[in-house]
């Protein structure tokens, strides 16, 4: 009952698609011909409830996704998911996932749980590895966009380097050939 109020509240408050990632100066020349999708919902549409956190009642698995139009040489890929509409000064974020290979043409359900495919590196966020954790938006702040980021790098992030988002973007400077998104909407009542 009290969270459903405070998610009423706080209903206009939102982080805004500006701030996402997609969004920063670093990224946004770079082309949009990568094509992200997903068989589990289609872009703009609801993601099922097993993608969402386990603290909510999701499974937290990780969604299947699927790539296409990777630049000949793009040497690996980014994949950041960011909520734009959580009640916070910057969007909250999901997942950020380094040195995807590049010519893997998408991953498997559950694959970036925290036991990643070979050479996949998980950065960091507030409270830890940014492994996926799922949609969690609070109770009736309405429905919340989630937003797969795909970026397609010419040359390969350091080696060893635990990234956040801020370090991410400082690496990823002169090297996007491509990118790519894919938002699924999750809403809880």
């Amino acid at each position: 009952m009290i969270a459903a109020v405070l998610g009423r509240v706080l209903r206009g408050i939102r982080a805004g698609e500006k701030k996402l990632l997609w969004n920063d100066p670093v990224v946004r020349s770079a082309p949009e011909t990568l094509l992200l999708s997903s068989p589990a919902f289609q872009d703009g549409g609801v993601m099922p409830a097993k993608y969402a956190a386990r603290a909510i009642g999701g499974d937290a698995q990780s969604p299947p996704l699927t790539w296409a139009n990777v630049p000949p040489d793009a040497v690996e890929l980014v994949l950041i998911m960011e909520d734009p509409d959580a009640p916070l000064p910057a969007p909250s974020l999901h997942l950020l996932a380094v040195s995807i290979s590049a010519r893997a043409g998408g991953l498997a359900p559950g694959e970036l749980n925290g036991s990643p495919p070979a050479a996949v590196r998980f950065g960091h966020w507030l409270l830890g590895r940014a492994v996926y954790r799922g949609p969690m938006p609070p109770v009736s702040h309405g429905p919340h966009r989630y937003v797969f980021q795909l970026f397609a790098l010419d040359k390969a992030l350091s080696a060893g380097v635990s990234f956040n988002r801020k370090a991410l973007l400082r690496e990823m400077h002169g090297k996007i050939l491509a990118r790519g998104r894919l938002t699924g909407l999750f809403e809880r009542k």
